[in-house]
């Protein structure tokens, strides 16, 4: 039946994303519609990083319907990293602005930043981003299959359908540079950075997921993205890409890794994946972590663990994020599926 299933699935998905592609200029142009509440989040996220400078950077404005902001903003350098503690404001408070400005998007932040030892510092980020690369959005170029395989893994009722439908999201990410200034304390550190732009909008209840992984590295020569995420309305969602030197963007179309290590309620260490791209050909993915920050939502419901971590993608070194989150209740990571339920 599961064969079947993803057949279908993989099918009617594919036939959606010919009949209804990527609106780009619609995406970034986004604005909540003022009949949304607090359950809605137009989010924006930027995460900038090179190995060899042993730099970090990201920030993220998560707009939310009832006029409140989530806000994140960390900085490292070497041995040394700084985070903003403070995690929600008004719109109009937030200590970050993104801008889009005639195409050109942009951010500033301003506010006190704990470093690791507790510490506190005034910070600034001053930064804008640049790309001529093409927007990667997460249904419509993603393979069909994975959606296939996802939705296969689960049990077809009215009901399934319908959660499936009320948390459908517009999420997608485009590979650039990060150029700009950041601040700390007395210290002024000039930023030039590979960059992943991450946008995404639509119904965002932090307690409706169980478990989710996102791992997001950048180098000169390599940009990857891999995601796996979880709700009670779809067990388990796989899709990522990745882009060596000068090649094209290929698509995760197969991946394994020991799950185990992601439904511990702790963000791992070390992590290695083994991705088939495209079909053909299968790319080793290892990431070892530096350093993580804590964010907590919901009253403590749903809580979200941002890494960094050193990586190497096809024995290419890299830097980026590795992102854990997990609902309080563990008894829902995977949605209650054991790690031997889960097929391909």
């Amino acid at each position: 039946m599961f064969r079947l299933k993803k057949f279908l699935m993989t099918k009617i998905i594919g036939i959606k994303q010919k009949k209804q592609p990527f609106n780009y200029q619609e995406a970034e142009n986004f604005i909540i519609p003022e009949s949304e509440d607090g359950t809605f989040n137009n989010s924006y996220y930027f995460s900038a990083h090179c190995p060899d400078k042993q730099q970090s950077l990201y920030v993220r404005l998560g707009l939310r319907g009832d006029n409140s902001a989530e806000v994140w903003a960390f900085f490292c350098i070497k041995d040394k990293w700084f985070y903003h503690e403070k995690l929600l404001y008004t719109t109009q408070s937030s200590p970050l602005k993104v801008i889009l400005d005639n195409g050109a998007w942009s951010f500033k932040f301003d506010g006190e930043l704990t470093g690791q030892n507790g510490e506190k510092v005034n910070g600034s980020f001053d930064c804008s981003f640049s790309s001529n690369a093409k927007a990667v959005d997460f249904f419509h170029h993603m393979p069909a299959s994975r959606v296939g395989t996802a939705m296969a893994q689960d049990k077809w009722t009215k009901e399934y359908f319908k959660g499936v439908q009320e948390n459908n999201s517009v999420h997608y990410e485009q590979e650039g540079r990060l150029n700009g200034t950041v601040i700390i304390g007395e210290q002024t550190y000039p930023i030039d950075l590979p960059c992943l732009r991450d946008h995404s909008y639509g119904r965002r209840v932090w307690d409706y997921m169980n478990n989710h992984l996102w791992l997001g590295a950048v180098s000169n020569d390599c940009t990857l993205n891999f995601s796996m995420v979880s709700y009670p309305s779809m067990s388990i969602l796989e899709e990522g890409h990745v882009r060596i030197k000068d090649g094209p963007t290929e698509f995760v179309t197969k991946i394994s890794y020991d799950r185990n290590e992601i439904v511990t309620g702790e963000i791992p260490k070390q992590l290695t994946l083994n991705a088939q791209i495209d079909g053909k050909r299968t790319v080793t993915i290892t990431a070892n972590l530096i350093c993580a920050v804590p964010y907590v939502f919901e009253n403590g419901a749903y809580t979200l663990i941002e890494g960094i971590a050193e990586y190497e993608v096809d024995k290419i070194k890299c830097r980026g994020i590795l992102e854990i989150g997990f609902n309080k209740d563990k008894s829902r990571f995977m949605n209650g599926k054991k790690i031997s339920e889960i097929r391909e």
